[in-house]
C-alpha cells in the first residue's frame, strides 16, 4: 500500500513517474527510522481516554493483526490478540451507485457492541453461528430475498461471485438469477 500512495503522489505533486520497488521502500524505512515491530504478551488493558488518542494516530500508523509499523523508538505495549471473527458480505453494482446492505456474520445472537441496539432496525443484515462464517443458507436466503425485489422490479442482473464453497452449487429453482 506504501509504494502504491508513494506512486500516486509521485504523479499527483511532482508530475513524476517514481517506480516504487521493495528497495526504495526499504530505504525510504530506515532514512525515516520505520520499523515493523510485533506486538508480544499482554501489558495492560486498554482505557478509554488511550482509545480516543488512537483516533488520532489511525490515521499515521499501518496496523496489522501482529504488528504496526512505527517509529524505531516506540515501544509497543502487548495486549490480548482480539479472537473474535466475524465475515462481512458485500455486494455492489459496477459502477458503485447500487449498494446492498452489508450482510455480517458473527458468533454472538446479540454481540456486546450492539448492546443498546436493535439488530432488526440497524443497516446490515446481521446473522449468528458458531463459525462467524457464510453458510450455504444464509445466501440462499439473502439470494432469495434479492431476486424477490429484483422481480418486483422486473430488472434483471449478471452476479458475478467468487468460489466461496458456502455458496450454492445449483441454484433453487425459485431463483430466476
Amino acid at each position: 500500500m506504501l509504494k502504491c500512495k508513494a506512486e500516486e503522489l509521485s504523479r499527483k505533486i511532482v508530475n513524476n513517474q517514481l517506480i516504487a520497488t521493495d528497495g526504495w521502500l526499504s530505504r525510504w524505512k530506515n532514512r525515516h527510522e520505520i520499523k515493523f515491530k510485533r506486538v508480544h504478551g499482554e501489558k495492560a488493558s486498554a482505557d478509554e481516554s488511550a482509545s480516543n488518542d488512537w483516533k488520532m494516530k489511525l490515521n499515521c500508523i499501518i496496523t496489522t493483526p501482529d504488528g504496526s509499523l512505527c517509529f524505531k523508538k516506540d515501544v509497543l505495549s502487548g495486549s490480548k490478540k482480539a479472537m473474535y471473527r466475524f465475515t462481512v458480505f458485500l455486494c455492489v453494482n459496477m459502477t458503485g451507485s447500487d449498494k446492498r446492505k452489508l450482510l455480517v456474520e458473527g458468533k454472538s445472537l446479540k454481540p456486546r457492541c450492539f448492546k443498546n441496539m436493535s439488530i432488526n432496525k440497524m443497516t446490515v443484515h446481521y446473522h449468528a453461528n458458531k463459525n462467524a462464517r457464510m453458510t450455504s443458507t444464509i445466501f440462499s436466503n439473502w439470494l432469495y430475498e434479492w431476486d424477490k425485489e429484483l422481480q418486483a422490479k422486473s430488472s434483471s442482473i449478471l452476479l458475478l461471485i467468487d468460489n466461496c464453497a458456502a455458496y450454492p452449487k445449483n441454484v433453487n429453482s425459485k431463483t430466476s438469477l
